[in-house]
């Protein structure tokens, strides 16, 4: 299908899309510096690329931007620990790198895993929010995957009284291919979860 024969919504659509794609890491690090300290608040890490993304909540830890780091479960596997004789899953080798980066255990919170995917990361994470009454979430996950993580986490958050705080990491060069396929997958939870759908039956 030609560009110049779609509609002028989708079009629309996907300008908006691209637009707000390239935003987001200057406009959620105005929004981190800007929020401050809300009790009780937690830090959540998304899953994938978690060397990065937990010495990242680690650093927002330790800045005092939260007591509880909170964990989403991808389902992913690591590779073979001498230390422990098993192939660890990906959550655990998460919340090991936080105890090495000064996060005390009592302090982290394992979500329990539902389905790989940012949909499920949400549903799994609300639970927690419910269960300890947090009223404001600091969102870490790379800079390509904050805008739809965010739009997720706000559909699955709607009528709660939580604020939801984008808080991106730096992608590095190699994350490219990453930011190429982030386009169609923000269009598929658009058009799959956007439009017209309701979040409280997910």
């Amino acid at each position: 299908m030609r560009w110049s024969r779609t509609s002028p919504l989708l079009r629309g659509g996907c300008i908006v899309l691209l637009t707000a794609l390239s935003a987001v890491p200057a406009t959620a690090g105005f929004a981190l510096a800007a929020a401050g300290v809300a009790e009780p608040a937690a830090i959540v890490v998304l899953g994938g690329s978690w060397r990065a993304r937990t010495a990242h909540a680690a650093a927002l830890y330790r800045a005092g931007r939260a007591p509880f780091v909170v964990l989403a479960d991808d389902g992913g596997r690591k590779g073979w620990s001498r230390q422990y004789q098993r192939n660890l899953s990906a959550v655990e080798t998460g919340e090991l790198e936080l105890k090495k980066r000064g996060v005390p255990r009592d302090a982290i919170i394992r979500c329990r895993f539902r389905k790989s995917g940012t949909l499920y990361d949400a549903l799994a994470v609300k639970e927690v929010v419910l269960a300890r009454g947090f009223t404001r979430i600091f969102l870490v996950t790379s800079d390509y995957h904050a805008f739809r993580a965010q739009w997720t986490f706000r559909r699955v958050f709607r009528g709660l009284p939580v604020d939801i705080v984008s808080a991106p990491v730096p992608s590095a060069p190699q994350d490219y291919p990453f930011r190429l396929v982030e386009f169609p997958k923000m269009t598929w939870y658009w058009l799959a979860y956007g439009l017209g759908t309701d979040p409280s039956r997910w």
